[in-house]
């Protein structure tokens, strides 16, 4: 039952929100059928984690009718319970969502205004909305918002007659058609080749989009910006995202999209404002793959901004696990471990709630693995099973510790799971399992050779293993122990 999608989704609710759901739930406009609110009172006491193996159908059912017998009906009549349950849910989360998002929640109320003629208190509430939805800067999802509104808004005027405001309108409504289709152009492109260049994954461009790579960008935002300098400003900024993915090793391209992002990020919402940012901190990356010069300034000069302005999920308040983990790296990469520590306890609990502890913990592990306290590591990631077991990073950096520890025969058993894990697991593909089988193998041949278990000349076998394995991980890290072994074996003799 803790699988439930109804079960799934209270486990994310706040405090907060799960009151509030409780009242909704009593309303009768929403709740036109049965009473939920006993079947709903005896769920939230297991909140919030919905992981006690009382959480079954078995026991509710006998909570809600004490000595009633569990059978057919009486499983069926939890399903419906259920599903009544999930289906008020749904509506909560939609009017969360439009208490959240008054744009949307506007614009449904104007299409009802104006279907019911109501076109003078339309108009009056829609030039509003209008304001508030410029002044937010654009975002992800802006620009159809925004034709919505245009489009309500020239309605609007035609019902009042006043045609030279709709003509007006409609102009400003096609050029956001097309300002649009502009940006989507230069964002599609560098998505693809995202893509591309990450997962060896080829994106097409549709027909549509190769004949508007043929036209003069140049020509079109110097026009944008004669008769809107704003919107030329945005045109030029996604114009510098494409130059950028391009010429992906030219920093001089580079540094002139940075500058003009960090010159006008407050055109931008938030989620634009993460999005773009993203972009920037992923060609520092991509130019160094391509050998053009180490970009960790820059790296360190996004950060900055992101932590400092709070842009670190698509969401406000939130920070997205992956710039939650490429921050810590960044940070320990360059053994800045005070900052490291800092960021972990300012911003873990922004991290969403199902995915706070296992990277809380895997980020102070990693954290003491690169201070070198090993005993440290291994005691947190030995006070959760699914962190030693089903994560490859936790798995690493637990072998290490202990081979530093000595604690040779521990490492050996875990070696063998771990080269059973890798290859039984189907999910993991070919490349990225033989990645971490080189790893494990390489590690097995320096601690036989350690403890005398019949693994002599380690640079030899480890230079087997980096052939059969040519992209392992730590492979520079493995061949110097077994030169340090092999030099000290040397010694000895």
């Amino acid at each position: 039952m803790n699988e439930l999608k109804l079960i799934r989704i209270l486990r994310t609710l706040n405090p907060a929100e799960l009151k509030d759901f409780e009242k909704f739930i009593v309303s009768p406009y929403f709740n036109k059928g049965r009473n939920l609110q006993p079947y709903f009172r005896e769920l939230k006491k297991f909140y919030p984690g919905f992981d006690s193996q009382k959480l079954t159908k078995e026991y509710i059912y006998s909570r809600l009718y004490k000595g009633a017998k569990f059978d057919g009906r009486a499983n069926s009549l939890m399903n419906k319970l259920n599903s009544e349950l999930q289906k008020l849910m749904e509506y909560f989360l939609v009017s969360v969502k439009l208490e959240l998002n008054p744009v949307t929640r506007n614009i449904l109320l104007n299409e009802m205004y104006l279907q019911k003629g109501l076109h003078k208190i339309s108009l009056s509430e829609l030039l509003k909305l209008k304001d508030d939805l410029y002044g937010k800067g654009i975002s992800d999802t802006y620009y159809q918002p925004q034709q919505k509104v245009l489009g309500l808004t020239a309605e609007a005027y035609i019902g009042t007659g006043r045609m030279k405001e709709f003509h007006n309108t409609y102009k400003e409504f096609s050029d956001s058609v097309l300002l649009y289709m502009l940006t989507f152009y230069f964002e599609d492109y560098a998505h693809r080749k995202n893509f591309e260049i990450g997962s060896n994954y080829i994106i097409k461009p549709s027909p549509a989009a190769k004949i508007l790579g043929e036209l003069n960008f140049n020509e079109i935002i110097e026009n944008i910006e004669k008769k809107n300098r704003i919107n030329g400003i945005k045109a030029n900024i996604y114009y510098h995202l494409y130059l950028c993915y391009k010429e992906p090793a030219k920093y001089s391209v580079f540094n002139s999209f940075k500058t003009l992002l960090f010159r006008n990020l407050d055109l931008f919402g938030h989620e634009e404002k993460y999005n773009l940012l993203n972009y920037l901190y992923t060609l520092c990356y991509i130019s160094e793959r391509l050998g053009s010069g180490n970009r960790e300034k820059d790296r360190f000069e996004i950060i900055k901004i992101k932590t400092e302005r709070k842009i670190l999920s698509f969401r406000e308040n939130e920070i997205h696990h992956t710039t939650y983990d490429g921050i810590v790296s960044l940070y320990l990469s360059n053994k800045k471990y005070t900052e490291a520590e800092n960021f972990i306890t300012e911003f873990t609990d922004w991290l969403p709630m199902e995915l706070r502890e296992r990277y809380r913990k895997m980020a102070m592990a990693r954290l003491y693995f690169n201070k070198q306290e090993f005993g440290k590591v291994l005691e947190i990631l030995s006070t959760k099973q699914e962190l030693t077991l089903n994560n490859i990073s936790a798995v690493q950096l637990k072998l290490i510790s202990l081979f530093e520890l000595k604690e040779y025969d521990a490492a050996l058993a875990l070696i063998e799971s771990f080269k059973k894990y890798l290859k039984n697991n189907k999910t993991i593909s070919k490349a990225n399992g033989n990645h971490y089988l080189g790893f494990a193998e390489g590690l097995q041949i320096l601690i036989k050779n350690i403890t005398g278990s019949g693994e002599t000349e380690p640079v030899t076998k480890m230079k087997i293993v980096i052939k059969k394995y040519p992209a392992l991980f730590r492979k520079n890290w493995l061949l110097k122990k077994a030169e340090e072994l092999e030099s000290a074996g040397a010694g000895k003799k």
